[in-house]
């Protein structure tokens, strides 16, 4: 049975909503949606987020049931932390101790919560995640606003990790991935395919518009119009005409400060882990400007490039173009639905937040366990009932079966003793016993042990002033001997091989893969048989 997942990417200029269908084995991306927002002045943030929910849930008929959120960059702040142990249940003890250095606020104001990017027995790497507890509220009063109750909310930056398990052509070594949104950039940096670093930036599209607004001296909603269609930061800015080379230098100048801290974070990351960041890839909305793949490119000195996540069997999007940049949020919000959340996952619906709708399905379930009870006691009841008659009849099919089969087995049994179960068990057992006697005879026929054929190898050979041997492995199998060893000389070897041939006890003498050891030894394999009389099971000593 197919489960539709929603994967809901709440931005500051839109919602973007990835539907998934997951199926037995796979999973497809089936829709992709996204609703500008539209805050009405006076209106609470939560208001615009909920009644764009509804917009989207009404228009495409969305399912209810499983939605997985995140919180935005922009709410939260991550701390990373390297612990001398890397006990689970001595780190979950330890992180809020660990946060009051770091935080200048009351712990019992923040969620906290932590995903471990490397353990050892010695070391953990830890990687934490904290946010106001009013901003939790805030999201859970837009969802519930729109009747939505989210699963899971995670946060954004460690979220856009599941990329690279959608199957993301990705470079090689240590990478950064840039989610450029209308207000904030998120920065998440791998080292192939492990998070190692994740951070927010507070630039986006609407820094680069109110600098298009101020240069031009025009309204916020007009700057961003012309952001959108003459916003040009590529190599050939410098052949465009006044009007769009002054919108070209506003948005750069606006991008500087953007483009000091990326190269403090990528520098940072170097010195902390002793590895360069080899490349950037490039999503969001605001990574649709022309030509800013090719400015970050000249600006920090490395090759810059766009993720694409929708190249792969799962996307069914009749037209998957237009979304390409905007899709990898909630792409990846809706692949966590596929996956499942884990006990070290970054996880804020815990607590005072945890899903509702799992009450809802416990009643539900419980409701139907009752019914599904009523109607087992009736049908139990009336299957008693019926059945009553006729189970003498398929008493003695059974005990007539019993009899044929017994006959087979226990030829010498008598025939009024077939049908009866006890006496058939006792006739096996006996059989049994006979058998455990039989294999204890055959057991106490083993004359020769892995001990004695070591005695009778050690009294055939030369004195340890002729010849150093060591056995390293030898196996004895019914009546056949494998060694392996090493000795001083090839030389040597054949004084072992006369040596065994002169024993009373061992015949068929071989030898074979001799060879050099990388310490000067010569080592060497060898088999031969036990003469006849010298029995053995399966034994082995090195």
């Amino acid at each position: 049975m197919s489960q539709r997942i929603l994967g809901v990417d709440i931005g500051s200029y839109s919602i973007k909503i990835a539907e998934v269908e997951q199926k037995f084995r796979h999973f497809e991306l089936v829709g992709f949606y996204e609703q500008p927002l539209v805050v009405v002045e006076g209106q609470p943030w939560e208001a615009a987020i909920s009644a764009a929910l509804m917009k989207l849930s009404e228009e495409y008929n969305l399912p209810k049931d499983h939605i997985y959120a995140a919180l935005s960059g922009q709410v939260m702040a991550f701390r990373q932390i390297t612990l001398p142990f890397g006990d689970f249940k001595k780190i979950d003890t330890t992180i809020e101790f660990e946060m009051e250095n770091y935080v200048p606020l009351p712990l019992d104001e923040l969620l906290i919560d932590y995903q471990i990017l490397f353990s050892s027995k010695t070391q953990s790497n830890i990687l934490i995640g904290y946010t106001r507890t009013r901003e939790m509220v805030r999201l859970m009063t837009a969802f519930s606003g729109a009747d939505l109750d989210p699963r899971f909310v995670g946060a954004e930056p460690i979220e856009m990790a599941h990329l690279l398990k959608l199957g993301m052509i990705q470079p090689e070594g240590a990478f950064c991935l840039l989610d450029m949104g209308h207000e904030k950039t998120n920065v998440m940096i791998f080292s192939g395919q492990q998070l190692a670093y994740a951070r927010s930036i507070m630039v986006g599209g609407r820094c680069l518009t109110q600098a298009v607004a101020e240069a031009l001296k025009i309204p916020h909603s007009e700057a961003e119009k012309m952001k959108t269609e003459l916003g040009d930061v590529g190599n050939g800015s410098e052949d465009m005409d006044a009007m769009t080379q002054q919108i070209a230098n506003a948005i750069k100048g606006a991008l500087q400060s953007f483009i000091i801290q990326l190269r403090q974070t990528l520098l940072s990351y170097q010195e902390n882990q002793g590895q360069a960041v080899q490349a950037i890839l490039l999503c969001g909305g605001t990574s649709r400007l022309i030509g800013m793949d090719q400015y970050l490119s000249s600006q920090v000195r490395m090759n810059v490039s766009f993720a694409d996540c929708l190249d792969a069997p799962f996307n069914k999007l009749a037209d998957a173009t237009w979304c390409r940049p905007v899709v990898p949020m909630a792409l990846c919000l809706a692949y966590r639905g596929v996956i499942g959340v884990g006990l070290k996952d970054i996880q804020f619906c815990r607590g005072e937040f945890s899903y509702k709708g799992e009450m809802r399905e416990i009643g539900v379930w419980a409701k139907q366990v009752a019914v599904m009870m009523v109607i087992s006691a009736l049908f139990i009841l009336g299957t008693f009932f019926t059945s009553y008659f006729t189970l003498r009849g398929r008493v003695k099919a059974q005990q007539a079966k019993i009899a044929a089969i017994t006959a087979t087995i226990l030829p010498d049994l008598p025939p009024k003793s077939r049908a009866k179960t006890s006496t058939v068990l006792s006739a096996l057992d006996g059989k049994i016993s006979e058998m455990k006697d039989r294999q204890k005879k055959m057991e106490e026929e083993v004359t020769l042990s892995v001990m004695e054929v070591l005695k009778g190898i050690s009294s055939t050979m030369p004195p340890r002033e002729q010849l150093t041997m060591d056995i390293n492995e030898l196996t004895l199998v019914s009546k056949r001997v494998r060694l392996q060893g090493d000795t001083n000389s090839f030389e040597a070897i054949d004084l072992i091989k006369n040596g065994l041939s002169q024993s009373p006890l061992f015949k068929n003498i071989s030898t074979g893969n001799v060879r050099k050891g990388p310490k000067g030894e010569v080592k060497f394999d060898m088999s031969f048989d036990l003469v006849d009389g010298e029995e053995g099971g399966e034994s082995r000593g090195t």
